[in-house]
């Protein structure tokens, strides 16, 4: 059985190779890192926040609710 291969090969004019990094780099480059992914954690978290606060008594209704709920069922039970 024969088979055909085609190789197209091109050369990329805007490429640069990586440079060598030391540890004082790689330490900076990873702590950037880091700050950055906290920072988009908190940004998350301050949406997240903004977006329940319009909900809060609403969810504080339910939850007064519930909690007189179990209150009188409880006493409920107690007094047979």
């Amino acid at each position: 059985a024969l088979s055909t291969i085609m190789l197209t090969a091109a050369t990329r004019i805007d490429y640069l190779a990586p440079k060598p990094t030391n540890l004082a780099t790689s330490i900076s480059e990873t702590w950037g890192q880091s700050v950055g992914k906290l920072q988009d954690f908190c940004t998350w978290l301050l949406i997240v926040f903004v977006g329940l606060v319009p909900w809060l008594p609403i969810l504080a209704m339910l939850a007064g609710l519930s909690w007189f709920a179990k209150v009188a069922w409880s006493q409920k039970g107690a007094n047979g």
